[in-house]
């Protein structure tokens, strides 16, 4: 599902997941089973980095990403804190960027008459308030905050996949999606493969524990409920990474 704190996909949950998996002195290695369009930077950051942290203090245990449906932007983010990713030929792989959308409704509020009343301190506390039309100024900052979360992710794909990326950056960072065949010939992933196969491939075992906790009811509700509410009421106030279509 998509990365968020309020999601099953969150930062606290995944890295309690991860230090079980490494800290098990019966397991071979970790898979990170990926199967996520994105979502929010900074807890795709937290999960990469703890990611890179225990591969850096348990050496000996082979580590692998595996794509499934869906391993696009900020899924993606976490994948390369793997030293190897592998996807199924069709999963949707990359969307190396960031996205933050909204509405612009000052024309239709015009049209009708209506008149919204927006109180602040601070010039800039309305920035992009969708019933005002977008200044340059506005959009100017937008862009600045779009390339400043842009970076780092461009730099841990760097990092990750290094020498291994056949293709310019030009390509590669626009925030395009691709297949894992087109992936895979773009130096994104390293094979094409599913758990299964990996199993036997790479770590030569037929079994496979899970360390992830279920989310509990309760949490589930909670996560759906919360997402209704922020698409409601925020949409637009995060930049998120996430592919094209999916820019909340």
């Amino acid at each position: 599902g998509q990365i968020g704190p309020d999601q099953a996909a969150n930062a606290e949950r995944i890295s309690n997941a991860l230090e079980r998996a490494f800290e098990d002195p019966k397991a071979r290695g970790v898979i990170v089973a990926i199967n996520s369009p994105g979502g929010s930077p900074v807890q795709s950051s937290i999960i990469h980095d703890k990611l890179v942290a225990l591969r850096t203090a348990y050496p000996d245990k082979k580590v692998w990403a595996v794509g499934e449906d869906m391993m696009t932007s900020g899924a993606y983010f976490i994948a390369v804190g793997a030293p190897n990713v592998c996807v199924n030929r069709s999963t949707l792989t990359g969307s190396i960027g960031v996205i933050r959308d909204g509405w612009g409704l000052d024309k239709v509020i015009d049209r009708f008459g209506i008149e919204r009343r927006v109180f602040t301190a601070g010039g800039a506390k309305d920035r992009r308030d969708m019933s005002n039309p977008l200044s340059a100024e506005d959009r100017d900052k937008v862009r600045q905050l779009l390339d400043a979360v842009h970076e780092p992710f461009k730099d841990v794909v760097r990092r990750g996949r290094g020498a291994r990326l056949k293709a310019p950056e030009s390509v590669l960072f626009t925030g395009d999606f691709w297949t894992g065949d087109e992936a895979l010939k773009l130096g994104l992933v390293d094979r094409l493969c599913d758990v299964h196969a990996l199993m036997a491939d790479e770590y030569g075992v037929r079994d496979v524990k899970d360390y992830t906790p279920p989310a509990s009811l309760l949490t589930s509700l909670a996560g759906a409920l919360g997402t209704m509410v922020t698409e409601q009421l925020t949409a637009d106030a995060t930049p998120q990474l996430l592919p094209p279509g999916l820019g909340r």
